[in-house]
């Protein structure tokens, strides 16, 4: 059921909208290119999208489309949410809705239950935004899940639009884009200067995002989330085909995330939580990211996935499970990983992962700040059960309140369980920058400056030839005698 709340001018405006086709085109074609998407080249026509949430007509008509009929909308027009142009979102602009802002397109209704997926009411067509830009868009709806420009999207696939300027607030699975996205692709996505603020399932782009082999890929978003559970920069929840993300992927590439975020837990610049997740090429460039518990740049938690080439720059403050790149690693893998700068605050906070469960970690740098109420550890605060790290090391200087000096931590702080088992080569700390020599089970080796800067290539017969013996030159540079390795 649509609950749209028309005013006045945008009733009229509305009916006369099936006609701006064949004002502008005497043959009143919606698919003047033959692409099989219905040209938008107003907010009246982006509105019309409700009535027909599968992409097949504008208003009830498909005049112009292929034999195989249109599957979706494309944008042919920068379009402007502030019509009365003065600036701020008010009853003079078209959309105003007594306040509450745009109606996002769909028909989803009921609470948005977290970890379950929900396509009823969606989205299902295609939208192509050509590189063309929504501005100001404004939702006010503290009270509804599913807002965005669309409450939710399924089986689809939306590429090169770009908002600004947007401001949407929402209750669960909120995001400028959508509240959520399942199975679908989303690409060339680009959100400037904008707010999504809600409760649970908050992200710029999205919400939550759900699916089975589908990408989400070259996304650019800045601006500020707030939220009490599973927050971040693009997408709050990410999560591969429900409960059996075991045996699927959902694909994450090629993201820019320069955001503030604050939230409770599960809260990090790119995804709060990803189940199932492959992410690559990530550059978290978060200026402020607070939270409680699971707080990191890239993910508060990641499960049963994996993460490649991703730098983190910003700051980060939580209470447990607090790390420069993942707050909670289980059952994943990460690697080519740069905390490179910032300061990383909470009551046992890492420079890397702040919880590491069965998971492997490689050719991993830290170099950022560790600021702990309780113990500060260069690297990892602790790890469970299974756990591999190979050519890491940390040079973060490290600082807490407590006087015990096994509370600076070289690499790793606490092997919990007596049954762990950490597999651990060819990593070390800076014993000068980082102020300690200590790490638990004596795992790792702490090194001086000068040592860790050389040999400049692997094996140099100036230096120790087993230090970087077994690390890759097509992934590390060695620069020269008085640089540390960096990642390629």
């Amino acid at each position: 059921m649509n609950k749209y709340k028309w005013t006045p001018l945008a009733l009229a405006l509305a009916m006369s909208a099936s006609l701006s086709h064949a004002t502008s085109n005497p043959s009143g074609d919606v698919d003047i290119d033959n692409d099989g998407l219905i040209e938008i080249a107003t907010l009246q026509e982006l509105d019309l999208m409700r009535y027909d949430l599968a992409g097949t007509s504008l208003n009830g008509d498909s005049t112009g489309c292929p034999a195989t009929g249109c599957n979706g909308y494309e944008l042919i027009a920068d379009l402007d949410f502030d019509t009365n142009g003065n600036g701020v979102a008010d009853a003079g602009d078209l959309f105003w809705n007594g306040g509450e802002g745009w109606e996002p397109v769909g028909d989803t209704e009921g609470p948005a239950t977290y970890a379950q997926k929900k396509t009823t009411g969606a989205f299902t067509g295609n939208f192509d935004g050509n590189g063309f830009e929504l501005t100001n868009l404004y939702i006010d709806r503290p009270a509804e899940s599913w807002v965005g420009l669309f409450q939710n999207i399924d089986d689809s696939s939306v590429t090169d639009v770009v908002f600004s300027g947007a401001i949407v607030t929402g209750d669960n699975a909120g995001g400028v884009l959508a509240g959520a996205i399942n199975d679908t692709d989303v690409t060339g996505v680009r959100i400037k200067n904008s707010q999504v603020h809600g409760v649970k399932e908050v992200g710029l782009l999205s919400g939550r995002a759900f699916g089975i082999g589908n990408t989400i890929s070259n996304i650019n978003v800045q601006g500020d989330v707030t939220a009490t559970h599973y927050a971040a920069g693009v997408v709050g929840w990410f999560n591969a085909d429900l409960y059996l993300y075991g045996a699927n992927k959902l694909y994450l590439s090629d993201i820019i995330s320069q955001v503030t975020v604050e939230s409770l837990d599960y809260t990090g610049c790119i995804s709060g939580i990803g189940r199932g997740a492959v992410a690559t090429n990530l550059v978290a460039n978060c200026s402020s990211i607070t939270g409680q518990n699971f707080v990191g740049s890239a993910f508060g938690s990641l499960e049963k996935g994996e993460v490649s080439n991703v730098v983190m720059n910003g700051d980060i403050d939580g209470a447990s499970y607090v790390g420069g790149i993942v707050g909670n690693l289980n059952g994943s893998m990460l690697s080519k990983a740069r905390a490179v700068n910032g300061t990383i605050s909470g009551r046992y906070p890492a420079g890397l992962v702040g919880h590491v469960v069965n998971s492997t970690v490689s050719d991993a740098v830290s170099s950022v700040e560790v600021n702990g109420f309780w113990a500060a550890s260069g690297a990892f605060n602790q790890v469970q059960y299974d756990v591999n790290i190979h050519n890491v090391y940390s040079t973060s200087p490290l600082y807490t309140t407590r006087n015990d000096p096994n509370n600076k931590v070289g690499l790793i702080r606490n092997v919990y369980y007596s049954s762990t088992t950490v597999n651990i080569s060819d990593s070390y700390w800076d014993a000068n920058t980082t102020g300690t020599s200590y790490s638990a089970g004596s795992y790792g080796e702490a090194k001086s400056t000068a040592e860790l800067q050389c040999p400049t290539m692997p094996g140099d017969a100036t230096c120790d030839a087993s230090l970087y013996a077994s690390w890759d030159e097509t992934i590390w540079d060695f620069g020269t005698s008085s640089d540390y390795p960096v990642l390629r």
